[in-house]
């Protein structure tokens, strides 16, 4: 038996691959999550418990903590943000550090600060939905 010369097989090959191509990328996220989004999702998961939906210091957990949380609403101020990344990265008192739970501790810390300056601002309110994620990818 005898194979077919290569360029009768080449477009077959190259077109099975792109075809396959897209395939695969249709279920695989198209872009990173916004800063905005990210600030939000890792207050979420990480902070919300402690610091309540409106960083009011009214999170369920905030009851069993013996010196409660602070209500950090109106404290967003840019003169004060790299001290608030070294408490948030760092931990002061009875918060906890949490410079190993971020992907990029020092981004991450900022994107946290900017989406509760968002919250001060009324740009955002309390409580909003997370968007799906599988839609986007990124650290």
């Amino acid at each position: 038996m005898t194979l077919p010369p290569l360029r009768r097989v080449l477009p077959v090959l190259v077109l099975s691959t792109m075809v396959a191509s897209l395939a695969f990328a249709k279920g695989v996220p198209k872009k990173r999550e916004p800063d905005d989004v990210r600030g939000m999702r890792i207050w979420v998961e990480q902070c919300q418990a402690c610091h309540g939906e409106s960083n009011d210091g009214q999170g369920p957990a905030a009851a069993a903590l013996p010196g409660g949380v602070p209500d950090l609403r109106g404290k967003m101020d840019p003169e004060t943000q790299q001290a608030q990344v070294d408490i948030i990265l760092n931990g002061k008192g009875d918060m906890p550090a949490f410079r190993e739970s971020f992907q990029n501790p020092v981004k991450d810390a900022d994107l946290v600060l900017r989406y509760l300056g968002m919250l001060d601002r009324g740009e955002r309110k309390p409580g909003t939905p997370l968007p799906d994620q599988s839609k986007t990818t990124g650290p």
